[in-house]
């Protein structure tokens, strides 16, 4: 009997977003069954400026992937643009300080390596973003890294955020409910 189970996150930075949302594939007689989610991703060829001494990639280079990856994921959610009306019209400063990282680092990635820096929005259920980030290579699909990323949300006048104000809300509802 075959049996269905739901794929690694590591196969899942490999299938593009045009692919349909449900997935079956055939991998050593086993079936796989692969829903798809939102995922940005950036190609990356690895700069020697990015390396250390042993021509791999040094720890700090990691996470300033996934913040410009968070970045492009905030645009397309329209929320940079919301917060900067914001400051205008109402004279209050939204940040998003960063929470908490992880980072798992699987492999080493030499001087070179053409990457895929793959990130999604987990969905909020409170004013926190959460980020997953996988980097595989793109070539031959291997994981580097899997890593996870905690953003707050910060009123200069009010403090940390417990829950989103309605706008905000919206935007992040109409990000994912784009697909």
């Amino acid at each position: 009997m075959e049996e269905n189970r739901i794929c690694s996150t590591k196969l899942y930075c490999m299938l593009s977003d045009e692919e349909t949302e449900h997935f079956l594939l055939k991998n050593k007689n086993e079936r796989i069954y692969i829903y798809m989610e939102k995922w940005d991703r950036e190609e990356v060829i690895v700069q020697f400026h990015e390396c250390e001494q042993y021509s791999h990639v040094h720890n700090s280079v990691y996470f300033i992937w996934f913040e410009k990856a968070r970045f492009r994921i905030a645009e397309e959610l329209k929320l940079l643009s919301y917060v900067a009306n914001m400051e205008k019209d109402d004279g209050d400063m939204i940040l998003f300080p960063v929470l908490e990282t992880e980072c798992e680092f699987l492999s080493p990635i030499p001087f070179d390596t053409h990457l895929i820096v793959s990130t999604k929005l987990l969905k909020p259920k409170m004013a926190k973003f959460v980020f997953q980030h996988i980097i595989t290579g793109k070539d031959d699909g291997k994981t580097y890294t899997e890593a996870k990323t905690t953003v707050g949300v910060l009123s200069v006048k009010h403090g940390f955020c417990l829950k989103m104000d309605p706008v905000m809300e919206q935007l992040v509802s109409t990000y994912f409910n784009d697909d």
